[in-house]
């Protein structure tokens, strides 16, 4: 696979994988495939949150890791 045939991948996928996070894009379908199917994926975010928040960092870098999800969630934890 080239380059190119596998940023198109990402880019034909990614609009389905952000969904995966951000329940007002979800269908009624989709949130009960979540719930019951893919508590994996809430269990890794709570517990990286959970992991920066006990381990006190001061900062974070983010690159290339999505839609921004978990960057948004650290002024919660006191990250600017």
């Amino acid at each position: 696979m080239d380059s190119d045939q596998l940023r198109g991948h990402f880019d034909r996928h990614a609009s389905a994988f952000d969904a995966l996070y951000d329940t007002r894009r979800q269908s009624t379908l989709g949130r009960w495939l979540n719930r019951h199917f893919r508590t994996d994926i809430v269990a890794r975010y709570e517990s990286a949150i959970e992991h920066v928040r006990s381990a006190r960092a001061m900062s974070v870098l983010d690159v290339g890791c999505g839609p921004g999800y978990y960057l948004a969630a650290l002024p919660r934890i006191g990250i600017p």
